[in-house]
């Protein structure tokens, strides 16, 4: 039996019941579901509730999956949903000043460098926090997750054409945000 056979065996089972079943599921998509909600939000306390709501709106909505998409598609439409729940509820980020200074310790070479790219990176995921929210899932997913276009318009019921153009605009907004703040790539 192939993979795919194999997850939809899962998905009928659990659509019947079979908490084992949904468990498996659920296993294959944690992870992924988790550091979504941790990207979008930086605060893994929070990315922990939002993923364990998402896998409630799952269950719940288990019987709903009438395999028109990848199950896969389906898990990542409720997340984005869970997610954009939470935006309109709360501002969910806190500012974290780009400055921080750390002390004057010495490191080799190496871990300098290391330490610098995950600063970079820590940056560069605060900034993304700044782009408007329709543009920032479409920048998440495609660069940061490595969707295709067809598979964003999918998870977000979007033409592949708002998709491109969305994505542009974060890219560009992000590249803004960048020279704005003077962050050296």
């Amino acid at each position: 039996m192939n993979k795919d056979n194999n997850e939809n065996l899962l998905i009928l089972l659990a659509q019947k019941g079979d908490i084992e079943a949904f468990e498996k599921l659920i296993q294959k998509y944690q992870k992924e579901i988790y550091n979504l909600a941790l990207f979008k939000t930086q605060n893994a306390t929070l990315a922990e509730e939002i993923a364990q709501e998402t896998i409630i709106r799952i269950y719940k909505n288990i019987n709903k999956f009438k395999f028109k998409s990848s199950f896969y598609t389906w898990v990542y439409r409720i997340t984005y949903n869970t997610l954009n729940d939470l935006v309109k509820k709360f501002k969910p980020f806190e500012e974290i000043p780009l400055d921080e200074s750390v002390g004057s310790v010495s490191f080799n070479n190496e871990l300098e460098n290391e330490f610098h790219k995950l600063e970079l990176s820590e940056k560069i995921r605060y900034l993304i926090t700044k782009i408007p929210h329709k543009f920032q899932f479409v920048l998440i997913l495609a660069d940061i997750e490595g969707k295709n276009y067809q598979e964003i318009a999918e998870i977000l019921k979007i033409r592949i054409g708002t998709v491109k153009s969305r994505l542009f605009r974060a890219r560009k907004i992000l590249k803004e945000l960048i020279i704005k703040e003077k962050i050296e790539l």
